[in-house]
């Protein structure tokens, strides 16, 4: 959806889980309509990638004819490299993914292309040694690499969520505009994006500590409104009236009611401070988060609002609570990929004027 905003086409697209599949298409295809995004064709394929062969994806993504410039963007499974997850690292069933996504682009050889997982790819060992052979087999197929793990909290999303970005430019496609900058494509090259308004969010504000549940709080000065939990939460009076806002899971345990407000230390129930981020979204996966001051879980749509889908995104009222929950909490903030979106179209833009550049004084010669 980022990368839709920011002007890019996504023809084609895979996902495995039909759950998934099933609840994004009939979302995704309302959100475009309702955005009046140019409609065209998108072929959204169901296999698993490990049995997909790489003729199939450009025939089905192109029908005939190649673009000349095309890009891959992609977030393997992650959590055989999450510190919360299974550990199964490179060899474990959604591990493995990343080194298939791998292959696949070093087969495709899009001319840029994204690749998104959770920062602990990069920050364990045994799974960096995985992402360094994985960079190098990317290089050896042409691509200049980089990397960056940026939090969604810095680009004004109500969450503090980690993740790893690795990017890649073929460079033969890039040469020129390298060339003129000086680039070297041994060191940090990509234009990261940054927000000066939210940078460093986690440490810059006096965030306040946990309270009892239900009492009244003030939100400390200076704290921007929009990194708080309460611009994500809906009054009972708009319930019936905003989109999955009534997708609430049934209380069913005690903790709902004895677990303080911004205590967020439990392996499970974590009831969000309504002036404070929330922690990484991961519902569905054995974590609940608890509304600040009533006795239930968040709705679907304040649970999306922390991700920054936007409202124009809506979901069957017949939906599985359980699925959507987790379908939504393992995708990537949208405002936080918009942003990189917006720096690859940024820095696409100023190779193919440099390319335009070298085959202009190739004319006049």
């Amino acid at each position: 959806m980022g990368f839709e905003q920011e002007g890019f086409r996504v023809v084609w697209m895979n996902e495995h889980n039909t759950a998934f599949l099933s609840l994004h298409k009939k979302a995704y295809s309302t959100w475009r309509r309702r955005k009046q995004l140019p409609q065209y064709r998108t072929y959204i394929e169901e296999s698993s990638i490990e049995d997909l062969a790489h003729t199939k994806i450009l025939a089905d993504a192109f029908r005939q004819k190649r673009p000349r410039v095309f890009g891959m963007i992609g977030a393997p499974p992650c959590p055989d490299f999450s510190h919360a997850g299974l550990h199964g690292g490179h060899n474990g069933v959604n591990g493995r993914l990343t080194k298939t996504y791998v292959e696949l682009l070093c087969q495709i050889k899009p001319e840029f292309f994204v690749l998104e997982n959770v920062s602990g790819l990069a920050k364990f060992a045994r799974n960096r040694k995985f992402l360094n052979r994985m960079k190098l087999r990317l290089e050896r197929s042409g691509y200049a690499i980089d990397e960056m793990i940026l939090n969604a909290l810095e680009f004004g999303v109500p969450q503090h969520r980690e993740r790893l970005f690795v990017v890649g430019i073929k460079k033969s496609f890039a040469s020129h505009n390298f060339r003129e900058n000086g680039v070297d494509v041994e060191s940090a090259w990509f234009p990261w994006p940054t927000n000066a308004k939210y940078k460093n969010a986690q440490n810059i504000y006096k965030w306040p500590r946990g309270v009892t549940s239900g009492e009244k709080t003030r939100k400390p000065k200076g704290i921007p409104n929009e990194l708080c939990v309460s611009s994500c939460l809906i009054q009972k009076r708009d319930q019936n009236r905003i989109p999955n806002a009534n997708h609430i899971f049934n209380v069913y345990s005690k903790k709902f009611l004895s677990v303080k407000e911004g205590d967020t230390t439990g392996k499970s129930f974590k009831r969000l401070h309504r002036h404070r981020y929330s922690p990484t979204a991961c519902y569905g996966n054995n974590e609940v988060h608890l509304h600040p001051w009533e006795p239930r879980r968040l709705s679907l749509r304040e649970v999306m609002r922390i991700q920054g889908v936007p409202e124009s995104y809506v979901l069957p009222k017949d939906v599985f609570l359980t699925t959507a929950f987790k379908m939504v909490s393992n995708g990537v903030p949208v405002p936080l990929a918009r942003v990189v979106a917006g720096a690859m179209n940024t820095l696409i833009a100023e190779i193919e004027s440099a390319n335009k550049r070298v085959k202009d004084r190739r004319r006049v010669r």
